[in-house]
This record gives structure tokens, sequence and C-alpha cells, in this order.
């Protein structure tokens, strides 16, 4: 009788659908899986399976092909989603005397094999991927065993191709038949023990040679159905065996149950809020968006997702006055905002056509009913899914409470719980779900799952493998635990992640965000090149808290060099700091005091392998230092000789210490609960600026005035206690102010070590000055020439103007003497 319903069910969807219906019987093995404890991997009549017996045949080639929708990695500590076998059981059923089986494991696809001859098991591996939960997994696996030749193709792609050197010799030990198929399980005592997949599994077939690439990829790619020469899905008699009874065979609709759309995914938000802001923030917060569809096809995908039986119990459903009736309610991703009438979505802004109302709707001359919802009804069955007998649309006000559908472009929503130790016995990895009463739930990956109970009113985390343990979280359920949440941990028996002394609150974060993503506290994605960039991005602005770049050791030492040692030498390698000047401005030139002072930007670059940085940018000036950032880090010393109290490089509150990115990052482990790139302290520059302006002593040389040239320098060196752990070396030199000045010019200035075959003994910047000949020429030498063909023409005179030649003789000396004096005193 139930079956009978569940047919009729079915017939009555794909009527209303509008396509044929072909039915396909499925085993849902392990249905009322218990959560709270772990199965007995070692207990045989425990083991629920579907299987086939008979004289099977064995051929040399082989191709298995099954679909199968796993929920979990069974088994703590060998974890494992999906299994198939074809062998011959022992006499007591408890193990395989021979055969070939196929696992999927959190380390990939595996065949393993076994034979009469040989106790233990041969293992194969297919490669790394493995398939999430959650998701139909359509495969076929096929096998030459005359030369080993191997090929998987899951869900429509080629994904291992390889020989196998153990194949052919396996098959020479191997009975001419076999007796027992079944898929999603494995009679198996050792190792991961007996397999039985929590979750689906359909049309099982096993085909007597080597399926071509394109058939394969026809049948994972649900463009085909085939029937197997050895096992056929549909020819041979299966059998439910298990002691438990909780497992049910079901008939499915292959185009729409098993061959699902599966290149995005849907996700019921089970509360009832407004559209605007919270449902369209918290679908963004899934990394998703509010749902859509732009065809009728589509629609009717809506009006399916909406039809799961066990959101009949939900928030979103409201009774009707049939027995089993129900309406079914939520909002999309769509509205007439701009103009009134014309529907669009808000995420790309494309115009929606087919819109098939419900009756005296929409509201003719309103603006404020802004936002479509989608409207079915439904009619409970025992099956998976409830009747739809009526899908329609209607416009409402974007503030009126509906229940909302995220959509993914993923077959699955994984939540990443982070903050959790290495050794927690909780997931870490979680795919959002509804519960059987459609309220939001959080399956973990292998053992754990999060549910809220409104009893308690609390998040409650459960493991199986501790089913008296639990951990709580008094966040709210309209959170969806989404972001950051405090867990008290006090209820977990023996938690491996206790410290004595330490609280047993601490916060865990849920999130949707991948690599190169950062969660804000509310459980937002950004970019992570946004954290911490002095513009608040996530809507609670908490990607400006806590930016702290550098990350120390306890032992860290300010006050010593970053150098490193030489252990078969027994000698300390220095840290190299590289040295550069940029010349802004010669401010004075005093030749009778021998000083000059200059104003000028020095940068200092080096590493530093004791220090790691957090979310470096790619613009270096984006990763300045704070004051008491500097404050706490080694900044090379650097003392400048020919100053006259040897001045040295010393921090100030003008001081600029960056960091260059320019190594590899890598990412925060989980169990730390903030997303970080990690930058190692050796691979990312450390640049250290800063504008002084000081007075040097020059010695100049004024024997060939005004025809002379002056070399000043500015020579550094390193004191002679850090000479063994750092060395200074000239990097460039650049001028960036006048060098044309009063008295002299600036034709060279170069940057170099002191002496060159001792780069321990300092760099040295040299200036070279060239006096303004002109200048002096044109001050000095012409008004003084000048002056002497005057008092020359005056010797010229008659003698009545004696007392003018001398008048003009004399002022003639006292100008000269002024002129003398004055250029001596600017010497």
């Amino acid at each position: 009788m139930k079956m009978f319903l569940s047919q009729l069910t079915l017939i009555a969807i794909n009527q209303w659908l509008g396509v044929d219906s072909e039915q396909i019987k499925t085993y849902f093995l392990n249905k009322d899986y218990d959560l709270r404890n772990l199965p007995c991997n070692a207990c045989n009549k425990d083991v629920e399976c579907v299987k086939t017996e008979g004289k099977l045949r064995v051929s040399p080639t082989l191709t298995l092909c099954m679909r199968i929708y796993p929920m979990l990695f069974n088994n703590p500590v060998y974890k494992w989603s999906t299994s198939a076998s074809f062998g011959t059981l022992n006499d007591d059923r408890s193990d395989y005397e021979e055969g070939i089986f196929y696992g999927l494991w959190d380390t990939g696809p595996w065949i393993f094999t076994k034979t009469k001859e040989d106790e233990s098991y041969g293992w194969i591996g297919l490669g790394p991927k493995a398939l999430d939960t959650h998701m139909w997994h359509h495969t076929c696996l096929s096998m030459d065993m005359t030369n080993g030749e191997i090929k998987l193709v899951e869900n429509g792609n080629l994904s291992y191709e390889g020989v196998s050197d153990t194949l052919p010799s396996f098959y020479k030990k191997l009975s001419p038949t076999l007796e027992t198929a079944a898929p999603g399980c494995v009679w198996r005592p050792a190792g991961s023990g007996y397999m039985s997949v929590f979750g689906r599994v359909t049309d099982f077939n096993i085909f007597g040679r080597v399926l071509s690439l394109d058939t394969m990829k026809e049948i994972t790619g649900c463009k085909r159905r085939l029937g197997g020469d050895i096992v056929n899905w549909e020819k041979d008699k299966w059998e439910l065996v298990g002691s438990k009874n909780i497992s049910e065979m079901e008939e499915l609709d292959f185009e729409k149950d098993v061959c699902v759309y599966q290149e995005s995914s849907m996700h019921l938000i089970p509360l009832k809020k407004k559209f605007d802001p919270w449902m369209d923030h918290t679908c963004s917060k899934l990394s998703s968006r509010a749902a859509t569809y732009d065809n009728k096809e589509e629609f009717q995908r809506i009006a399916r997702f909406l039809a799961k039986s066990n959101f009949r119990n939900s928030a979103c459903a409201s009774s009707l006055k049939t027995a089993n009736g129900y309406k079914m309610e939520a909002v999309l991703g769509t509205n007439d905002n701009e103009v009134e009438g014309v529907w669009r979505h808000n995420h790309n802004d494309k115009k929606l056509s087919y819109l098939d109302w419900l009756p005296n709707r929409p509201y003719p001359g309103g603006t404020a009913y802004n936002c479509l919802a989608v409207s079915s009804k439904m009619e409970a069955t025992n099956g998976s899914w409830s009747e739809v007998t009526e899908a329609k649309v209607a416009d409402n006000e974007c503030i009126f409470p509906l229940c909302g559908i995220c959509q993914v472009d993923f077959p699955v929503r994984k939540i990443y719980a982070r903050g959790l130790c290495e050794v927690s016995m909780f997931d870490t990895v979680y795919m959002y779900t509804n519960d059987k009463d459609g309220n939001t739930m959080f399956f973990g990956r292998s053992t754990s799952f999060l549910i809220f109970s409104e009893e308690k009113d609390m998040w409650l985390w459960y493991d199986r493998q501790s089913n008296e343990s639990m951990a709580t979280s008094k966040s709210t359920r309209d959170s969806l635990l989404l972001g950051v949440n405090n867990f008290e941990f006090g209820g977990v028996i023996q938690d491996a992640c206790a410290k004595e002394g330490e609280p047993t609150l601490k916060k865990i974060k849920f999130t949707t965000c991948v690599e190169n993503q950062f969660t804000c506290n509310d459980g937002q994605c950004i970019d992570i090149e946004q954290r911490c960039d002095q513009t608040p991005n996530c809507l609670d602005e908490s990607d400006e808290d806590d930016c702290r770049m550098i990350f120390q050791k306890d032992n860290y030492k300010k006050t010593v060099p970053p150098f490193s040692y030489d252990a078969p030498t027994k000698t300390n390698i220095p840290v190299n700091v590289n040295v550069s000047f940029s010349i802004k401005d010669m401010l004075k030139i005093e030749e009778i005091d021998h000083i000059f002072v200059l104003k000028y930007t020095m940068i200092m670059e080096w590493y530093d392998f004791r220090l790691t940085y957090y979310n470096l940018k790619t613009v270096r000036s984006a990763n300045s230092l704070a004051s008491t950032e500097i404050e706490r880090i080694w900044i090379p010393f650097v003392v400048f000789e020919n100053t006259e109290n040897n001045e040295a490089t010393v921090g100030s509150k003008n001081t600029e210490v960056t960091i260059t990115r320019e190594g590899e990052f890598e990412i925060s482990d989980p169990s730390i609960m903030e997303e970080i790139n990690i930058f190692k302290g050796a691979n990312n520059r450390i640049t250290f600026q800063e504008v002084y302006t000081k007075t040097f002593k020059c010695e100049y040389q004024l024997q060939m005035y005004p025809f002379d040239k002056q070399r000043c320098t500015v020579v550094m060196i390193v004191r002679e206690l850090e000479r063994s752990t750092m060395m200074i070396t000239p990097d460039k030199i650049m001028m960036e102010g006048e060098t044309v000045l009063t008295q002299y010019i600036i034709p060279f200035w170069s940057l170099d070590y002191v002496n060159a075959s001792a780069p321990s003994e300092g760099i040295s910047m040299v200036i070279i000055l060239k006096r303004r000949i002109m200048n002096e020429i044109m001050t000095t030498y012409l008004p003084t020439i000048l002056i002497l063909i005057i008092v020359y023409v005056t010797n010229f005179f008659k003698a009545f103007f004696f007392e003018a030649v001398v008048t003009v003789n004399l002022t003639a000396l006292l100008v000269l003497t002024t002129l003398f004096i004055s250029v001596s005193g600017s010497l």
C-alpha cells in the first residue's frame, strides 16, 4: 500500500510537470539512521544491504556502473562514504572469500580485491578526488584485467585513468563465477569494518565488457540508461537484508529525482522574515542569492523543491481545508522596484517574462508590493515528496515576513567550522540541510550535527563518538549559527581540547567563505584583501577589528639582529640591511665651520625570519605598521660617524615601517578561528623610511678657490658590538632636490662602501660640490676689474684734479678692501 501511494504521488507530480515519468526503484539504506550513536562496524547482522545472488560470471573485462547518494562519511577512523561489492561470501556470511570491491574514502576512490589464496586485501588507488556527500554520484568503473587498464568516470567526467600491475595476476586467481553483488555494501570485518552506506542507491549494473569512454560519460551524465549482462538492476531480483529494518525501497523519478540538476542547489530558510534586508543578507551569508527562475522549467524546479515532505512541518507551511493539504510560501529574489509591473532579478537585473499569477494578482495600481513570492499547494504523501497540486506566484510587500530559498552555485552548501582544536571530535565540515521537521540542520561530514532546540532555546552540537556529550550555544535561531558564536563545551565528556584552568566557553566561527575570503562576525563573506584596509566592508564593520599585522613569539628580542647560524662552520651569518638615500635638499654649507646641513630620506630594507605577518596587501603602503608594532620589532642601529655626536637611526613618531609582500602565503589552519593569510618573515621585506635633517662634517679645500671642488661625505657604520651579526649594503641613491645652489652646483653623488675590500668598515654617501665660477666672476672679479680700471684712468687726469684722483683711489681701496673681507668671510 505504501509503495502504491508513492507511485501515485510521483505520477501526479510528473503530470503537473508535463513530463513522462520514468520510475526507478531506489533503496534508501539506513534511512532511520541513529544520529546520536555510532553504528557497530563489527556487527555482521546489523548491516543493512540490498543484494542480488546467483551464479554471476566473471569476465576478464568488467564495467561496474551505479548511482548513489551518500549522506556522510561513515566510521570516524576510516572515513568512507560509498561502497559496492561483487564477490562470494563465506559460509557464515561474515566476510568475502573473494571478489572485487569499490569504495570512496576521504582519501579518494579505491578498488580493493581479495582471492581465496590471499587472506589480505589488495588495494588500487584511483586518485585523491573525493566527491561531496548530499549529492548524487553517477559512477562507472571499467577494468580490463588482461592488461590492468582502469577508467573511472563520475558525473559525466573522466576522473581517473591508469594501469594496475596487480589486476592481471588477481584475475588469474579469481573463480569463474561469483555469488553476490551489492551496491552500497561490503561485508568486511577488518579495517573500516562492515560497510553499509547511509543514503540512496539505484541503477547498479555490471557488464562483461569494457564500455567505451563515451558510453560511460553518457551513463554517468544521465543521458542514457543501460542494463548490465552480468548484473541487471531492472531484471535481477534484489533483496533488502539487515536486522535493524531501518532501510526501505522507494520509487523515484529518474530524471527529476536521481538525475536532478546539480550545477546549483536550493536551500530553505525555514524562518518567516522580511526579505529586505534580513532574507537577502542571510542568503549572502550562505554565499548564495535569493532563488530566481527564468522560465517555466526552472519555476517548476522551485515548486518541486518546496514539495519535500519534511518541509510540511516547518514554519513555511500552513494547513489547507483538505485532510492532507497544506501550502508552502517563500519569497524569491525578483522585484519591480524600478518600474511597476516590470519584474527583474536582484542579482543580474534580468527581466522575468514567465509569471503564472495567483487569481487577482498582481494587485493593480499598488506600488508597495514589490517582492515576488512562490505559493504552492501540496497534498502530503508517505513518500519523500508531496504532491504539487498548484504552483503560482504572487506580489508581496517586501516587509511581509516569508520564508526564503537561497540558491547556491554548487551542488551542496558546505559550512566550515573554525576554531576547534585539532584533536576535537567534532567535524569541521558540514552540509546545510533541513531535518525531518524542516528546521535548519548542519549535517557533519562524518559524525557530528547541529540543530536548534526550541525547548532549550539554544543550538545543540552532538557527535556520535560520545553520545552523552553536547556543546551548546545561546546564539539566536535567526543567526543560523553563521559567523562568530560562543559555544559552551563544558558538556563534552573527556574533551580532548580542554585544558586545565582554561574556560570552557569558546568562540567558534561557522562560515561558507572559501579561500581568499574573510568571514565577518555575522557570517558575511568579503575579499580578504578588504580586511583591515581602513574601510568597513562588513555590515557589522568587524573587518576592521584586531588589525594586527605582526606575530612574534614570546622569545623574540628586539635588541638582537635577525642573524642566522651556520652549524657546520659554527659561524654567524649576519643579517643584510640594504641602505638607500633620497637627497631632498642641501640646506646649508658653512666652509668656515667645515659643516654642511643635509635633508634626506633614508631607506633601510631587511628580512626578519623571526616574524610572521598577517594578511599582507599587494600595495606596500597598505602594509604600514602601527607605532606600537614598530616599537616591538628590531630596527637596524646605523651610526652616522661624521656627525658631532655620532647620531644614529632611531625611530620616531615620523618613522614609516612597511612590509613588502613578496613571498607566498599559507592559509591559517581551521583550528584558528580567523581566516588569516600567513606570510613568513624570511620572504617578505621590511622597509624602514624616515626623513632626517642632520649636520655633517666636511673638510673644505679652498686652495684652488674659486676653481675648487669639494668632496663631502655621510659615513655610516655598524656598532662594533653588532658587526658579527649585521652588515649594511649600499643600494640606491636618488637626488630629489635642486642641484644648482647659490655658490655651488652638485654634479655628482654616489653611495658605496667606504672600503670595498672591507665592507664591515661601513658605507659612505659622497656629494661633490663644484663652485659656480660665473657667480664669482660676476660678483667678485668683474667688479674688481672695473674698479681697477677706474683707478687707472684717474692717473691720466690733470694735476688740477689731484684731490679728485686721491678721493677716487681711496674710495676704490676701501671698496676693494670691503669686497675682500666679504669674500673671505663667506669662505
